[in-house]
């Protein structure tokens, strides 16, 4: 609560205790209990429920932990108290507070059932309110002028079977196995309340009979055959060979139907009893047999038995061992081991039944064939448990247990042998798949990727790192081990496609569609399952319905007679003797129980089928279908909403010199450097100019658009090293900076420099004016170079223009355009977020590419860099003709020359054919 509890409240609590304890106020106990409800106020938000729905269900599941523990009358009376107390009839001012009432003592209910059972005295149910049903004495009725009848007491019989009680070996008890009891009529006595703790403590010390938990039992057969006593018999000749001079360890003889009865409990786990001893390990006990097999032959059948307990129980033990540490995956795993043996679970209860019943006869041998049939599942489960799960599973992490256990199950499937063998595998790769598939679910329709486990393939980051940068909610990525298992078909399909998906569909909801995708009937999972059945049936010509292979059963409908309404609330079913006596008067439908995924699988198959690439192929299929639209509203939403094959012309006009858009800007900026005007670099200046270029046709953009320049450029008085000064700073926004980002803007700025350095090359070389090298008629001292000077200085202002324009014709006509072409093709084709960021990044990253190989490449330190250093000497030489020197002319032209190979061979390759 926000506000302290005020007297009002705390002195209604102290009332509702003493109401419902009747303890007194000033007691220590009462203190406790005022204490802890006063705690459950303070620690609580609130206490009102907008309908009787949400009480009535905790109500109920009250009520059904109390049936679950016992407690049958405690639960109907708790149901009873609150359909009474929570009267629909009541207004809304009146309900509320009941409403507000049962969920406080909701909240105040610690441990009932442990209550319970600790004192039942106190908490034993009596209801005062019922009437005490009239007992009928049904035995005094129905024996009504019967006189009362005994049996004859023989006593030469009883003498007989105590002599043959002392002359059997050993110090043994012997059962009685054909007295029959005689039939007594009690009269009927008084209810007396049910003692649940003695009841309990006699379930555990009788189980069936005394020869469970006995220690020496012999039982002898009713046979006279020689066969049906050869166990005693032979017991008997050793005590008398021996004649006590040996002490022999007593066998118990039980006889082979309770042996049966004992196998079949060891399924359900192992425990210690008369034919079993659990110590570390089950085994057969050896001073047990049955009356026609010697002890020790006894033991070796036994054994027989034992693969089949301990498979059971290892199973068991792997469930149990499926907590909160385990990854999701292991435990759909799991999931789908217990259901394909609880066809072996509901064999033995059906054998069990059989063995009771006891309608025909149910030998060890039988059982041990009947075992053979009904664990064949298991024992192909057993090795391929072995193969697929990891033997130290708990120590590894959870990406880890989940990718090798769907990986190995996968590859698995190729190399079966048997139909039995791929029936199981594939139903337990599908099911093993259900968290992955979920997560996959989860993210693409609900935009809610929690893997709380860690084990899913794709990581979201986005909830860590959201608010350093806008570009940061997009940061899905896959897990770091992830590649180890790449060559896995779902693996790579969830690694490429639905990562990609899911950035799309995040992407959308980012920019405000929320109605992408609605919830369909089914999910991804339930969808591959039923298209993989699909498939199998095609297959195998196998005819399938909507509910595939369903177990028929039997219960009773409901039913009109006289239009009475429902007679079953007339009529106790469960009754045998009405049962049949209105057998006319009520129907039996059919009820139609779907069958589990391996029953269907089993069912569809008749032999080994083909899988190949079947749970890829489906997976990309229902993926394509319901989520390629949402790269093409991606697409779509960037252009109409973002400009942003705009924003792609854009980067190309100002950073590549596309169609010399810039050309007045850069122009411009040359003219500044060569006056004597120091005021080039200045960046307002600079940023208006470029403003003034690009605004007629990027209006939207230019206004981002801004030129810096380094902050020592006034120190700068060479033309070329000030072009590596200016920077045309641009950021792209969010979300085109998903697609342009800061790597490729950085490339950007790259490929501008070099261009840059290369325009103004052009522009030196081509403002070199012949008229410069004549003498001047009005100069007091007129240049007169020598011809060979003038000459050499022409003929390096010649070659440096050839090369220099066929570096500039190399560029634009065959590297940006060919690129640009490729890029404008896949920028069409593109239908999601992946192929524009590709379409996009390959473009820039060709571009630099070739500018890097021209730049870059070098032979004896020469290349672009000198050819360009080639330009600023060549014009020093124009302009002061007394460095033009023929030692300087003569370096410069070896410079030249080295320069003009390198960059020549990556502008005009030579190709060589072989004819």
């Amino acid at each position: 609560m926000a506000n302290p509890i005020s007297d009002e409240i705390h002195t209604s609590v102290r009332d509702l205790i003493h109401h419902i304890t009747t303890y007194e106020p000033d007691t220590e106990r009462f203190a406790t209990l005022e204490k802890t409800t006063l705690s459950t106020i303070k620690k609580s938000d609130t206490m009102y429920f907008l309908n009787t729905k949400d009480i009535k269900k905790a109500v109920w599941s009250m009520g059904e932990k109390f049936m679950f523990h016992g407690f049958f009358k405690h639960a109907e009376y708790l149901k009873q108290t609150h359909d009474k107390y929570i009267d629909r009839n009541l207004s809304e001012s009146d309900l509320t507070p009941r409403l507000n009432v049962v969920k406080f003592l909701l909240c105040l209910s610690t441990n009932p059932t442990t209550c319970f059972w600790k004192d039942p005295d106190k908490f034993a149910f009596i209801d005062e309110r019922e009437e005490p049903e009239e007992v009928v004495d049904w035995g005094a009725y129905l024996s009504e002028g019967i006189g009362r009848w005994s049996p004859v007491r023989d006593d030469s019989f009883q003498e007989q079977s105590e002599s043959d009680e002392e002359s059997h070996f050993g110090k043994v008890s012997v059962g009685d196995k054909g007295a029959a009891a005689r039939p007594v009529i009690t009269e009927a006595r008084d209810v007396q309340e049910y003692d649940f703790r003695a009841a309990r403590t006699e379930l555990v010390e009788s189980v069936q009979n005394g020869w469970y938990n006995g220690e020496v039992i012999c039982m002898k057969p009713p046979s006279d055959w020689f066969d049906a006593s050869v166990g005693i018999l032979w017991e008997q000749h050793l005590h008398k060979q021996v004649n006590n001079l040996i002490e022999i360890e007593p066998v118990t003889v039980i006889s082979e139907y309770k042996v049966i009865r004992e196998v079949l409990w060891q399924m359900w786990g192992p425990h210690s009893s008369t034919v079993f001893e659990l110590s570390n390990k089950l085994v057969p006990r050896a001073n047990v047999t049955i009356s026609s097999v010697c002890s020790m032959t006894f033991e070796g059948f036994l054994r027989v038995f034992m693969p089949y307990i301990e498979m059971l129980d290892d199973f068991r033990q792997f469930n149990q061992q499926l907590n909160d540490k385990v990854c999701e995956t292991y435990k759909s795993y799991g999931h789908s081991v217990q259901k394909i043996m609880s066809s072996v679970f509901k064999g033995l209860i059906e054998i069990e039944n059989e063995v009771r019943e006891q309608e025909n006869t149910m030998t060890l041998l039988n059982l041990a064939d009947k075992f053979e049939k009904i664990f064949q599942p298991v024992l192909v489960l057993k090795n391929i448990h072995q193969e697929v799960v990891l033997d130290d599973f708990q120590g590894r992490s959870r990406l880890e247990c989940a990718l090798t256990l769907l990986t190995r199950l996968r590859t698995s499937l190729q190399f079966s042998v048997k139909k039995l063998e791929q029936d199981i595998k594939l139903t337990l790769y599908l099911e093993s798949l259900f968290y992955y598939f979920t997560m996959i679910n989860a993210w693409l329709v609900k935009n809610d990727l929690f893997d709380h486990t860690e084990e899913f393939i794709i990581l979201n980051n986005n909830a860590k790192i959201s608010a350093i940068c806008d570009d940061c909610r997009m940061n899905f990525a896959l897990q770091d081990r992830v590649s180890d298992f790449s060559k896995d078909g779902i693996v790579g399909i969830i690694s490429d496609q639905v990562l990609q998906i899911g950035r799309n569909i995040h992407l959308l909801r980012l920019l405000g569609k929320f109605d992408v995708f609605s919830k369909g009937e089914e999910t991804i999972h339930q969808e591959f399952v039923r298209r993989v059945l699909q498939e199998l049936s095609a297959y195998y010509g196998y005819a399938t319905s909507e509910t595939e292979n369903p177990t028929v059963g039997k219960i009773s409908s409901t039913f009109d007679l006289n239009e009475m309404g429902d007679w079953t609330n007339f009529v106790d079913l469960s009754d045998g003797f009405l049962a049949i006596a209105f057998d006319g008067f009520y129907s039996i439908e059919e009820k139609k129980v779907e069958a589990t995924l391996f029953e269907k699988i089993r069912d569809v198959t008749t032999n080994l089928f083909p899988l190949q690439n079947l749970p890829e192929r489906i997976l990309s299929q229902i993926l394509k279908e319901r989520f390629t639209i949402s790269g093409l509203m991606v697409k779509t939403l960037l252009i109409e909403n973002y400009s942003l094959d705009k924003q792609f012309d854009f980067l190309n006009h100002i950073f590549l010199f596309s169609d010399d858009l810039i050309f007045p800007f850069y122009r411009r900026l040359f003219e500044k450097m060569n006056t004597t005007n120091a005021n080039w670099g200045n960046s307002v200046w600079l940023t208006s100019h470029l403003q003034d270029v690009i605004m007629d046709l990027y209006p939207t953009f230019s206004d981002d658009c801004s030129v810096q320049v380094k902050d020592f450029w006034k120190q700068c008085r060479d033309s070329l090293e000030a072009c590596t000064l200016l920077n045309v700073q641009y950021d792209i926004k969010w979300p085109l900076s998903i697609i342009i980002t800061t790597e490729h803007i950085a490339m950007y700025k790259e490929v501008f420099h070099f261009l840059l350095k290369l325009k103004w090359a052009l522009y030196t070389v081509n403002h070199l004016f012949f008229t410069d090298l004549e003498p001047k008629k009005k100069s007091a001292k007129p240049r007169a170079p020598k011809p060979t000077t003038t000459k050499r200085l022409k003929y390096l202002r010649f070659n440096l223009i050839n090369i220099l324009n066929t570096v500039q014709h190399y560029f634009f006509g065959f590297v940006f355009a060919k690129y640009r072409i490729q890029f404008e093709l896949d920028f069409e084709k593109s239908n999601d977020l992946k192929s524009l960021i590709a379409s996009h990044e390959d473009f820039i990253k060709s571009i630099h590419g070739s500018m890097v190989e021209i730049r870059d490449k070098k032979r004896n330190q020469h290349g672009f860099n000198t050819l360009m250093k080639c330009v600023k000497i060549l014009k020093v030489m124009w302009n002061e003709l007394e460095y033009a020197t023929g030692e300087n002319l003569d370096n410069c032209h070896k410079v030249y020359k080295e320069s003009f190979e390198v960059v020549n061979a990556v502008v005009n390759p030579v190709f060589v054919f072989d004819y």
